[in-house]
């Protein structure tokens, strides 16, 4: 598994941490799932999700995090859509971040989002020596006081999150070419299944603060190391959900 490395700003006072914490927690769940020692510890990890409308599955996506080994984290997203969803305002498309951690806090670097014919639909990086996100199209935006993330490292931010500490939290996402905020609200344990077995997650609800229609639900497994089982992206009625039904180990080519 190859990512392409974009370009970006890192500000040199950051310790620069390869996901190695990341990855510890990996192979400690690796080992529950019978790998041996013996064989090549994994970079990364792979969830293939289903894409539902109603009863109906109207798509696929892939979300892949890997270790650069440079570093960088790299993570990926990729969505196939089908003719239905295309009615609904979505299409198929790629994005690509690199990552970098301080502690245990994902610093954003930067991103790039491609149509299905490879197109280029958006690009951004995120400067942290001036405190800025320099979008493809020219635009310059003021980081905010609280976190801002694009949505694959968002997705990196949910695996390593503490869930006790996001309830009421402010997160901006850079979404393409435009900024949305949301708020973390009702934190509460359910049950979703998952290869057949019901697993205990804890569903959260973030909460578009300039626009009371639409939201994102993410249940998040803490057993199977806090990987979104299942996303549910709400506007107005309409709700499209993301389920998980698969999860692999992304191996050193």
């Amino acid at each position: 598994m190859k990512l392409s490395v974009p370009k970006g700003n890192s500000n040199a006072e950051y310790r620069i941490k390869s996901v190695v914490c990341l990855i510890a927690s990996l192979v400690l769940f690796a080992l529950s799932y019978n790998h041996s020692w013996a064989e090549s510890q994994p970079i990364g990890i792979e969830v293939r999700y289903s894409i539902v409308y109603g009863d109906l599955e109207i798509g696929k996506s892939f979300r892949t995090v890997v270790n650069g080994n440079d570093g960088f984290g790299y993570a990926e997203h990729r969505v196939q859509v089908s003719g239905l969803l295309r009615l609904l305002g979505e299409d198929s498309y790629t994005q690509r971040s690199a990552f970098q951690f301080r502690g245990s806090e994902v610093i954003p670097i930067t991103f790039k989002v491609t149509n299905e014919s490879n197109s280029e639909i958006a690009n951004g990086d995120f400067n942290w020596d001036d405190q800025t996100v320099v979008l493809g199209n020219g635009t310059v935006i003021d980081m905010p006081e609280h976190r801002i993330l694009d949505w694959e490292s968002w997705y990196v931010a949910m695996i390593i999150a503490r869930t006790e500490h996001l309830e009421n939290q402010r997160v901006t996402i850079v979404e393409q070419e435009r900024l949305r905020t949301y708020v973390y609200q009702d934190a509460q344990p359910d049950q979703l299944e998952f290869r057949g077995e019901a697993v205990d997650t804890i569903r959260i609800k973030m909460q578009d603060v300039n626009d009371g229609r639409r939201s994102y639900v993410v249940w998040i497994s803490p057993h199977l190391h806090n990987i979104p089982v299942r996303i549910d992206k709400v506007k107005k009625t309409q709700r499209i959900s993301f389920v998980a039904k698969s999860f692999d180990w992304v191996y050193p080519e």
